[in-house]
């Protein structure tokens, strides 16, 4: 197993032995152990990179304040990462032993469905909270077992809006209104492709194309050429980096130059600049952080992350992964406890702002966080909807003309 142990500012005493359950067998005063399953490697690891670094970072400023006053005694945060290689079977197999030999408290991160619902099914199955921000919530409704969740807690934006805004951002090109589909078969792409659907019929576009592929695919040209001679001037999108990739390649080689390219997931980190160059200038993709540099713990963090990542989305996911575990360290303070119990408890009445976001968990354990459109311009991201001064959509994108 491909182990990374992230051991921010301890002791020697966080070579732990394993215990049957969170917390079980350490002392009052040792460190409290968060376990986090992330993609370091593999498809989604432009996106598990970021959680890390996020994570380490609240792990460093929680521990250089003296740690979390948990029930009288101040506790520094430890931070136990294991790499699943974007394997959701890995995941699962990972959230069990973050718990059972690591003896974390709480399970932190994780992102995308296929990685996250294995996580969340441990946690419930261990009576372990798991706090995550990188789990669509109509995803992680339809995940939850009967009666809903328990010890799963998710903030992030709804998929409804998710589509909406990437629709009415294209709206702003003043393209033809003929729109061509490309999603996935995994759970973000069937739930997306009825939902960029029922938000582009609403906005008047005509669906002349709707591709649906298994995840990993290569070969678009036969829907590329497709959606070419339908005169599609728009195309939204949701699939993994390497597959979107792949996708605005062909659409190069086969002289296929929309007016927008929305592509949900895939175009969200470096990766897709990386692997495009130039042709990744002018598509578009969905952001989810506009942080609010007012806030002295927001302002902290853009300075402690400045020059780590060159695009919004990657800094949004690091400021999620943050206040993952700024939730988590706020309910252990206030629970007094490393009790599972008593933690999760504590999670749910969470309410407050944090760097990434308001958080406040309703009935089903979610809390909304807005969602943007982003534009490539340039080599860095800008965001084009809602309307900021200074920045305007541009079409098409640059590297098919």
């Amino acid at each position: 197993m491909n182990r990374t142990a992230i051991l921010t500012a301890l002791l020697p005493a966080l070579l732990l032995t394993a215990a049957c359950g969170a917390g079980a067998g350490q002392d009052a005063d040792a460190p409290v152990v968060l376990g986090a399953s992330l993609s370091l490697t593999g498809p989604l690891g432009t996106i598990g990179r970021p959680q890390q670094a996020g994570l380490e970072r609240l792990v460093a400023d929680v521990n250089a304040r003296g740690g979390v006053q948990v029930g009288g005694v101040r506790r520094e945060l430890a931070l136990r990462v294991l790499d699943n290689r974007s394997e959701a079977a890995a995941a699962g197999q990972q959230a069990s032993e973050l718990i059972l030999k690591d003896s974390a408290a709480a399970l932190v991160g994780g992102c995308t469905p296929p990685i996250n619902t294995p996580i969340a099914q441990i946690a419930e199955k261990n009576r372990v909270p798991l706090v995550t921000s990188c789990f669509p919530l109509g995803a992680f409704r339809d995940a939850a077992p009967a009666g809903g969740w328990t010890y799963a807690w998710d903030f992030h934006f709804e998929e409804t809006e998710q589509a909406r805004v990437l629709v009415e951002a294209a709206g702003l090109a003043g393209a033809a209104k003929k729109a061509a589909l490309f999603t996935d078969n995994e759970v973000d792409g069937v739930i997306q492709r009825k939902l960029f659907r029922d938000a582009a019929v609403k906005a008047g576009y005509e669906i002349v194309g709707d591709y649906t592929f298994p995840v990993g695919q290569s070969d678009f040209s036969s829907f590329v050429n497709d959606a070419k001679r339908a005169g599609a001037e728009v195309v939204l999108g949701q699939m993994i980096p390497p597959d979107g990739i792949a996708l605005v390649k062909q659409m190069k080689s086969l002289s296929y130059t929309p007016k927008v390219i929305g592509i949900a997931k895939a175009a969200d980190t470096a990766s897709w600049l990386d692997g495009l160059g130039e042709l990744a200038d002018n598509t578009v993709h969905n952001g989810f952080w506009v942080p609010d540099r007012a806030r002295p713990a927001t302002a902290a963090f853009l300075k402690a992350m400045e020059g780590r990542f060159a695009d919004t989305a990657s800094l949004g996911i690091a400021a999620a992964a943050y206040s993952v575990g700024e939730v988590v360290a706020d309910a252990l303070a206030r629970a007094g406890s490393t009790d599972p119990e008593k933690l999760n408890e504590a999670i749910g009445a969470t309410k407050g702002a944090f760097v990434f976001a308001e958080v406040a968990f309703g009935p089903d354990h979610t809390s909304p966080t807005p969602v943007t459109a982003e534009q490539w311009q340039d080599g860095v991201t800008r965001q084009v909807f809602p309307a900021v001064e200074g920045v305007t959509l541009r079409t098409p994108p640059l590297g098919l003309e």
